[in-house]
């Protein structure tokens, strides 16, 4: 979806001539398939509008707001509600996020493009979102520490400045009005919008643009809108005071070159605030001494002091899980600055899961305690004041290290930068993370592990991110696991596997050679692993300036690294052995596997073969000679693998003596087949005489029955078998087709199980012998089916159809016709019609018309056809002449149209899975009927033999045409197609397909 996602909005975006940016929307699915959504639109936005008129200061933001997207042409009114349709458009419910603490911005508008339309779809869900573009936020931080001359700015109103294609804006409408007594109006959005699952790609893809497109002329902004932009933040620094000047000069040629404009300036250089204007800095005012602090990425910045701080102020709530999460959630530490405060916080969290304790609950009096003495310690933490620059500058040597260390209650890791300063060295904490011990209990020396694994991923993403501005000079790890320190140093293979994992993980991410080992007691980690609180943090020796050693030379480091062997765990170390084997498994097997049909078996083994034999690359799909070689290998490929030492048997000459022996089995063209005694039998194809011989459990077979299941349109187990004996010879069949049908979801879900009545002996006319078929004929009808007159886009001008079915009481072979009512003219048409094409008959049977009292509220009018005199008329007199007697099965017995309420039953089961909810055209409709009867026709009349010398089963078809099936005319496979790339006709066979 993201390589989708980024080639459409290259080959759709535009560079306007006055530098601005036109984007398209991203659409995944076709717009089409949104529904109605103006209607659900207008409710929510009135009830908007009363909570708004219930507060009078927010309503005048908010139409103030509106007021002014109108004068910057971030929106246009098209018409009022009642003047504006919603046909291929979406209509967006829209609120307002209040932020009280931001003075410039105190509303922001949200929309809700994933509000569902009538169609269930949303515009959200028709969307791609996007590759995530914007920079990591702990990177930018590191970043941000690495200079000594720090800048941010805010890209002023991100979203609104990047506009939208005129042709998707209908897809951004929404509802507003400023006056209760005017009507309502119709607003579309003409830039890209919050709320928009795309919007945040579309402006962070745009800015990239903008950097790549003027990079020659702003070469020092582009880089850093590359790589030290977080959404709308510009966050960097630089080493240079006269280089910072320029990159803000830069920068505001650039953003202004694609009609951008950066606002809330602000820097730790006096000299660069005294050249911004007042209204485009963060504080109007330069004051440097005051201690005014801002956010920078949610943390406290103070430039004055250019220090970072931390700030939550006490809360008097009660002590729930869900009250100890918010408050945990307010302490914002992307750097782990604070790290060992925070994870007091988690081994609470922890401890109330463990206690199983609900959100609004009250926990142990002693999770209570430890809470409110927590709680009450968190104001401590605005005395916390870490340096923002870690002291690098622009030649000198630097040493980047690491420390990791656990407990029992979790583990941690934190990382310095030691900056040699002529003979004098300086060390600032530049990041720490911790995690809470799992909740089975691990040894000391697995969680010392983990510990190792997390400084290694810690130190690796400083030195990945640093390594297009900055080289260390060194780089030392330690632990005070002596344990660990052998495990790291040794090769994986020799350990266990959750030992050998963590061990690839630490040398994958930097070298064993520097790891070291540090005494405990002189390990800054360690209050990562146990927690403290602010004022202990405040006054701990080693956390903020690290060991009292790091501010002097190498030589002056702890750097043993002898491990004894009695050290180390004998319980992990891998207990192996060696075994040979010889490998025969085909290349090809995990695919059947892993694909869910058939035909996707044969279409993925097609493109395979084509990528060996570079043949048809271009080819846009699978020849049906390509299928077949498919098929023709998987058939080789499951009798070699099931059927082995009789193919053997068979190319030496030898009997068979498996349990396949009875089957008679022989080699054609290298597959084996089943033997039999039909080899005489001319009016066979060499497949029904000699059937391709599969076992019985197997997940080919399996794929294959499913297959044949889908294209008899869902047929019963007994069809399935007469269909598959055609080619196929599978033992033990009927267990494996009625496990395959029994699994099939559209069949069990369409087919509920009624318990079945004592059946009653058949009448004569079922058990005598009939001259030929259709002699004695039962008719009914079924339905309404709504059909459309003719195909356009927006006609919905639906009319009522009706099946009416004849069967012949003899051989249950059936004849379908479509009528378009419920008139007498219409059936005796339909009787005509059928007596054409299948002979007269002597013999009539239909309902009586009571049968259908029970479904009176549908069917109505076929009961008011039956009961009329007219009807009556009309019939008898025609039939009269015809010279067929016609019978009426007595009221309220309608066990005795038995034979042909089942076979309505058994055409609806097809053309429930095959049409279910589409609507079709009175042709197309027919075009189903005459399929469905041909594979109603085609069902078998007897219980199939196991046998393989048995003769082809007997089928109605039999008699109507002296063959097996009834076959219908070829398509291509279009499963794999979307619908809405088919024409009319091929839609008919993208149906019977599904």
């Amino acid at each position: 979806d993201d390589a989708l996602c980024e080639r459409f909005f290259v080959e759709t975006y535009r560079r306007n001539a006055d530098g601005s940016f036109t984007v398209r929307l991203p659409f995944r699915e076709s717009p089409e398939l949104l529904g109605a959504s103006k209607a659900s639109c207008i409710a929510k936005f009135l009830s908007l509008e009363r909570r708004l008129l219930k507060t009078p200061h927010t309503q005048q933001l908010y139409a103030g707001l509106i007021e002014e997207y109108i004068r910057d042409e971030v929106i246009s009114n098209i018409g009022t509600v009642s003047e504006v349709t919603d046909e291929n458009s979406f209509f967006m419910p829209h609120h307002g996020v209040f932020r009280p603490d931001h003075p410039t911005t105190p509303l922001r508008i949200v929309f809700n493009a994933s509000a569902p339309t009538s169609s269930a779809y949303s515009l959200n869900q028709l969307l791609f979102v996007g590759p995530k573009l914007h920079a990591d936020i702990f990177e930018v931080l590191l970043h941000f520490r690495l200079f000594k001359y720090a800048l941010t700015a805010d890209v002023k109103r991100m979203f609104l400045q990047i506009c939208v294609a005129d042709e998707d804006r209908r897809y951004q409408r929404f509802l507003w009005r400023s006056d209760v007594d005017h009507p309502i109006d119709v607003y579309e959005i003409n830039k890209v919008v919050f709320g928009v699952t795309c919007s945040p790609y579309l402006a962070n893809r745009v800015v990239r643009c903008l950097a790549q497109d003027e990079k020659s002329r702003f070469p020092l902004a582009s880089e850093v809108a590359l790589r030290d932009v977080y959404v709308d933040d510009v966050t960097t620094s630089l080493d240079n005071e006269e280089q910072l000047i320029e990159l803000y000069h830069q920068l505001t040629g650039m953003f202004s070159a694609g009609k951008f404009a950066l606002s809330k300036w602000n820097s730790n250089s006096r000299r660069l605030m005294e050249q911004i204007p007042a209204e485009s800095r963060l504080f109007p005012a330069v004051e440097f001494d005051t201690d005014s602090s801002s956010k920078v990425l949610g943390v406290q910045w103070i430039p004055q002091h250019d220090t970072f701080g931390c700030r939550v102020d006490e809360v008097d709530i009660p002590c729930t899980k869900r009250n100890i999460l918010s408050v945990t959630a307010r302490i914002f530490d992307p750097l782990g600055l604070v790290a060992p405060v925070t994870l007091m916080a988690k081994l609470l969290i922890k401890n109330l899961w463990l206690d199983g304790v609900d959100w609004d609950d009250q926990p142990s009096e002693s999770i209570v305690e430890s809470w409110e003495s927590f709680k009450k310690s968190l104001p401590h933490l605005k005395k916390i004041s870490v340096p923002r620059h870690i002291g690098i500058t622009s030649g000198v040597h630097t040493h980047l290290v690491g420390f990791a260390d656990s407990s029992s209650k979790a583990y941690g890791a934190c990382v310095y930068v030691q900056v040699q300063i002529g003979e004098s060295y300086v060390a600032r904490l530049l990041c720490g993370k911790s995690r809470v011990a799992p909740s089975k209990t691990m040894s000391i020396p697995r969680l010392e592990l983990c510990a190792a694994v997390l400084l290694a991923q810690l130190m690796h993403s400083v030195m990945e991110s640093y390594s297009s501005r900055h080289k260390f000079s060194n780089i030392t790890a330690f632990t005070d696991s002596r344990v660990v320190l052998h495990w790291i140093q040794s090769d994986p293979s020799r350990w266990k596997m959750f030992v050998s994992n963590r061990i690839v993980q630490i040398q994958e991410q930097i070298s064993p050679s520097w790891w070291r080992h540090v005494p405990g007691e002189e390990n800054p980690a360690d209050v990562l692993s146990r927690g403290t609180t602010p004022e202990k943090l405040l006054e701990h020796p080693l956390w903020f300036p690290g060991p009292p050693w790091l501010s002097r030379g190498e030589e002056y480091w702890p750097g043993s690294t002898n491990v004894t062997p009695h050290n180390i765990p004998e319980v992990e170390v891998k207990v192996s052995s060696n075994v040979v084997i010889s490998s025969t498994s085909n290349v090809l097997a995990p695919i059947v596997d892993r694909v869910s049909t058939f035909r996707k078996l044969l279409r993925a083994t097609s493109y395979v073969f084509r990528a060996c034999t570079k043949t048809n690359l271009r080819t846009p799909f699978v020849k049906s000679s390509e299928l077949a070689r498919a098929e023709d290998y998987w058939i080789r490929n499951v009798q070699a693998q099931y059927f082995s030492d009789e193919i053997d048997r068979l190319n030496k000459g030898n009997p068979i003596t498996s349990n396949v022996r009875h089957l008679d089995p022989f080699l054609q063209d290298g597959i084996l087949r089943v033997g039999g005694r039909l080899q005489n039998a001319k009016s066979l194809s060499f497949d029904e005489k000699h059937p391709i011989l599969l076992p019985s459990k197997c997940r080919f077979v399996d794929l294959l029955i499913a297959q044949y299941h889908v294209d008899l349109l869902h047929a019963g187990a007994h069809l399935l078998l007469t269909n598959l004996r055609l080619r196929f010879w599978i033992p033990a069949a009927k267990t494996r087709i009625r496990a395959c049908v029994h699994r099939c979801n559209v069949c069990y879900r369409a087919s509920p199980k009624p318990k079945a009545p004592k059946m009653a002996p058949l009448p004569e006319f079922r058990v005598e012998e009939s001259p030929r078929a259709f002699a004695r004929t039962g008719v009914d009808y079924a339905g309404p089916v709504s059909i459309t007159p003719y195909r356009q886009r927006g006609q919905r001008n639906l009319r009522k159809s009706y099946i009416c079915l004849f069967i012949c009481l003899a051989v249950k072979a059936v004849h379908l016709e479509l009528v378009s009512d419920l008139s007498s003219e219409c059936f005796l048409n339909a009787y005509k019609r059928f007596l054409s094409r299948r002979g007269p008959c002597s013999l009539m049977l239909s309902d009586g018309g009571t049968n259908f009292k029970g479904a009176r509220r549908i069917l109505s009018e076929l009961d008011e056809l039956i009961q009329s005199p007219r009807f009556q008329a009309d019939i008898g007199s025609d039939l009269a002449a015809r010279g067929v007697e016609w019978r009426m099965n007595v009221p309220s017995a309608p066990w005795m149209g038995g034979i042909w309420e089942s076979n309505i039953k058994c055409m609806k089961h097809h053309l429930k899975r095959i049409v279910g909810n589409q609507i079709l055209t009175y042709e197309e409709l027919n075009t189903v009927l005459v399929q469905v009867e041909a594979i109603m026709n085609s069902r078998p009349l007897c219980v199939l033999s196991d046998e393989p010398s048995s003769p082809t089963a007997l089928t109605p078809a039999h008699f109507l045409t002296l063959g097996p099936t009834l076959e219908r005319l070829p398509a291509p496979d279009l499963t794999a197609e979307p619908m809405n790339r088919l024409n009319r006709y091929q839609l008919n066979d993208y149906i019977v397909q599904q």
